[in-house]
């Protein structure tokens, strides 16, 4: 390849090419001197290497306009041109001329990274150092610009350092190349955090020395942040200050918000008050960063958001950007209460517009403390003072709806949304299918989810992706439509929607209610095929499908399957063990699992496990073992017990015929402020009916009535045979 480009023809074709076109286009070139048309009809006709030839012929180049040689120069780029375009640039090197500019060096190194040529590259920049002084030092240290992108862009940084270094001694660094140095600089910063931090280091120093504006070093500062490297970042912020090259409010902003992003709250309240001791003051970024960076806590301390609004008043006048923060940062503390007192404030001051932003914020509060009542008068309230609702509105008014199991409503402001011209997103489907799952609806509703899909696979609007795909398949097979949902998986497929994870793992929960089994291990060996991640979630699907099954041989070889993969085996994967082991009446085995988690902190058994291991006693008839663990459970208060915990007890006692011991946890639930259903209910009544307890009977039902618990046909069965 180097010794072809080197050795140039002497266009011996081009006379023989020149007559050609002059008997071709007789009527637009009457002479020689028309070279100019006659060169814009070879680039028309696409003879890209017949017009480089034309340019390469000393009668014809210095015709050619710069605007033309650049329309060449795109052309060669287009049809990827890389030998001619090379013949053509080493010969205008040779002859210095005047048509090389930093956009033909620019291009031509574009073309090299595209084309994966970028070794080509060294002969051109060889050319321009051999022209020495006929070349101007600012092309040729463009090329070099450009040279070692290309190779950062490679991930070549070797090539790319080695380089810099001939650049540095080629062209030494001077007041007319500072500024592409600089750029040149941080090219190489950037590419080194491919695997060359210590070489990256070294630049941020040598660039440092040239002592450039903080504006160049928060540029590289950020760029750190967002790969996720504060220790480099620092670095920076270090090598400024030791460089007298001082940090601006951005600097420091920028520094604060990433310790934020990284969960480094100390670190960010230490340089948030190392800047109030410095000469530059906190600006109105900086206070919605740190109110940001409160909200983002586990545990956010409202007092002191608070304390910074306040702080930040005394300053200026607060805008609704920093009250949409606070209020923003109480709806993620939970305290829905301190979020509306910052809407009064907001309302009270004449400078601050309420914005959807606002009504959203605590729209979005409601739904997460399941308050749908508040979230109706926010948005009659928003919708009275002329804010106009958008989709997110829409959706966390309809996601609070169906947090709060009104999937009537959730679907009056679904039409309502499509009313006012708002266009429904992937979000609001979600929730809608989501809701039709978890709020236990009809299959009417499912089938009124599958009829709205059917109606928007016709819209160029509508996209669907692998989590919308992912709700509407879980949500059929809640619904015991497999076949329906396996056929939206094809669907899903064919429209080139790639499957996560998530998706086999759903599939894994079918086949298992499916009671095929062999189909689940088959989906798991596609995802080994496929070299896809399987999660601890996708291993719970398989196991879980192991436990329906009741096929814990399987379960135990999946388990060591787990630990082969370094698997974690975390609580709810031993609880599935629990119940698996409780199904098989093999109480021994689910014992020692359950002791097994309390090794660790990080598998403790939870309510769910306890009462898991409740359940395994009473199948086992085992109920000084359950009252044991409910006592431990009672005594240690570490988990509260709920209506399953004392449904499953209440369950023991009546497979006993301990109705005494039964009504007894009756009380003690309602003492606990829990109430039983109507089928915990029928249960103590046909245990009264079976014993002969006809007084306790009576008890029941009137503890029945007095709690407004309807009465079923099999009530009202029980109390005749109690009568």
């Amino acid at each position: 390849m180097e010794s072809s480009l080197r050795e140039l023809s002497p266009c011996k074709a081009f006379s023989q090419a020149q007559d050609h076109l002059q008997n071709e286009f007789s009527n637009i070139f009457d002479s020689p001197l028309n070279n100019g048309n006659q060169f814009q009809v070879l680039i028309a006709n696409k003879k890209l290497t017949e017009a480089a030839e034309f340019i390469m012929d000393d009668r014809n180049y210095q015709e050619v306009k710069t605007q033309s040689f650049n329309t060449l120069v795109e052309k060669l780029c287009e049809f990827s041109h890389v030998n001619t375009f090379s013949n053509l640039l080493i010969w205008l090197i040779r002859k210095q001329s005047t048509l090389l500019t930093k956009y033909t060096m620019k291009r031509y190194f574009a073309l090299l990274l595209k084309q994966s040529k970028m070794n080509i590259g060294h002969i051109i920049l060889e050319e321009f150092l051999e022209a020495g002084e006929g070349v101007s030092k600012a092309l040729l240290i463009r090329v070099y610009q450009y040279y070692i992108s290309g190779y950062v862009q490679c991930l070549e940084m070797g090539q790319a350092l080695k380089a810099f270094t001939t650049m540095k001694n080629e062209c030494p660094y001077g007041e007319e190349s500072a500024s592409i140095y600089l750029k040149v600089y941080e090219i190489l910063i950037k590419g080194c955090f491919q695997g060359f931090l210590e070489e990256a280091k070294a630049l941020v120093a040598e660039v440092a020395a040239r002592q450039p504006n903080e504006v160049y070093f928060n540029k590289l500062i950020d760029f750190a942040a967002k790969h996720n490297d504060l220790s480099f970042a620092e670095y920076i912020f270090k090598m400024m200050v030791s460089n007298s090259i001082q940090p601006s409010i951005v600097t420091y902003n920028t520094l604060i918000d990433s310790y934020f992003r990284q969960n480094k709250f100390n670190q960010a309240w230490i340089l948030f008050d190392l800047l109030k001791k410095s000469d530059k003051k906190p600006d109105n970024f900086t206070y919605t960063t740190m109110i940001n960076g409160i909200k983002s806590m586990d545990n956010p301390d409202l007092n002191r958001a608070f304390q910074l609004f306040n702080e930040y008043k005394q300053m200026s006048q607060p805008d609704q950007i920093i009250y949409n923060c606070l209020m923003d940062a109480c709806i993620n503390a939970r305290n829905i209460d301190k979020a509306y007192e910052v809407l009064i404030q907001m309302k009270n001051d004449p400078t601050v517009c309420l914005d959807e932003i606002s009504f959203n914020t605590l729209i979005k509060g409601c739904c997460r403390s399941k308050k749908l009542a508040q979230a109706i008068t926010f948005f009659q309230d928003m919708k009275q003072m002329g804010v106009r609702p958008n989709r997110i509105t829409y959706n966390s008014l309809i996601d609070t709806c169906v947090k709060c199991d009104k999937m009537c409503e959730a679907w009056q402001y679904f039409d309502e949304m499509v009313r006012n011209e708002i266009l429904p997103d992937n979000f609001t489907y979600s929730i809608l299918i989501n809701g039709i799952k978890s709020n236990h609806g009809n299959k009417e509703e499912l089938n009124k989810a599958l009829a709205m899909l059917e109606k928007l696979q016709a819209s160029p609007d509508f996209k669907p992706d692998e989590i919308f795909y992912n709700s509407l398949i879980d949500t059929c097979i809640r619904f015991n439509e497999i076949n329906k949902g396996l056929s939206l998986f094809e669907e899903m497929k064919k429209k080139n929607i790639e499957p996560s994870g998530i998706t086999f793992g759903i599939l894994i929960k079918a086949f298992g209610k499916m009671n095929d089994l062999v189909k689940a291990f088959k989906i798991f060996e596609q995802m080994k095929l496929k070299n896809m991640k399987i999660s601890d979630v996708t291993y719970g699907c398989l196991l879980d499908a192991c436990v329906k099954n009741e096929r814990m041989d399987l379960a135990l070889i999946l388990v060591d399957k787990m630990k082969q993969d370094n698997v974690t085996l975390n609580t709810i994967l031993y609880t599935t063990l629990i119940k698996g082991f409780a199904k098989v009446n093999k109480l021994e085995e689910a014992s020692d699992i359950f002791e097994l988690m309390k090794e660790n902190p990080k598998t403790y058994p939870n309510l769910v496990t306890h009462n898991c291991m409740l359940d395994a006693c009473i199948r086992c008839e085992n109920m000084p073992r359950a009252l044991e663990i409910f006592d431990t459970m009672q005594r240690e208060r570490i988990f509260v017990p709920d209506l399953i915990t004392f449904a499953i007890m209440i369950k023991g006692f009546c497979k006993q015929r301990n109705v005494d011991r039964a009504t007894q946890f009756l009380h003690m639930m309602l003492n606990a402020n829990i109430r039983p259903d109507e089928g915990l209910i029928n249960l103590l009544l046909e245990s009264c009916y079976i014993t002969g307890k006809l007084d306790k009977g009576n008890e029941i039902f009137n503890i029945m009535t007095s709690l407004k618990i309807p009465a079923s046909n099999i009530t009202y069965s029980m109390l005749i045979k109690v009568d």
